[in-house]
């Protein structure tokens, strides 16, 4: 039986290592005069945490902010997500700011506004877009699956 026992622990560890290795997800900083906000979400049975962490091209923190809602959907958290970076970047004296998240959905509603947007998160893309007039240099960029980020 222990002889079986190990057998199926090996088979077992084998197939693990048989799975491609998750991509090393690697910060890229802003370029020249750009401020980063890099913003995510994470969903809880009992609540939805949104986090925001500015950074210059040093990759110095500038600040970290976190708030708690409560639970929704990742969509819907992602886009609230955005809302918060861009409403921390309106309280910022620097014009020249890039934000970065990890929802292709809410990257393309920002950075195309004529294009349809997912009807649950189109108000809070509503007031990112508002917040972000007051920016004259500003762009949202998505990371890809593979962890890739496309941002300057």
């Amino acid at each position: 039986m222990v002889v079986g026992v190990r057998k199926l622990q090996l088979e077992h560890q084998e197939a693990w290592n048989s799975l491609p290795k998750p991509p090393q997800v690697k910060w890229l900083p802003p370029s020249g005069n750009f401020w980063k906000l890099n913003y995510d979400v994470a969903i809880r049975p009992s609540q939805t945490v949104i986090a925001v962490v500015c950074r210059k091209a040093v990759a110095e923190i500038l600040f970290v902010r976190t708030k708690s809602l409560p639970p929704r959907t990742p969509l819907v958290g992602e886009a609230k997500a955005a809302l918060f970076a861009a409403q921390e970047a309106h309280f910022l004296s620097h014009e020249f700011v890039v934000f970065e998240g990890d929802n292709l959905a809410v990257a393309q509603a920002i950075n195309q506004p004529e294009s349809p947007v997912e009807w649950s998160i189109r108000p809070v893309i509503s007031d990112v877009l508002m917040l972000l007039e007051l920016h004259s240099q500003r762009s949202f960029s998505p990371c890809d699956p593979k962890g890739k980020c496309c941002s300057s």
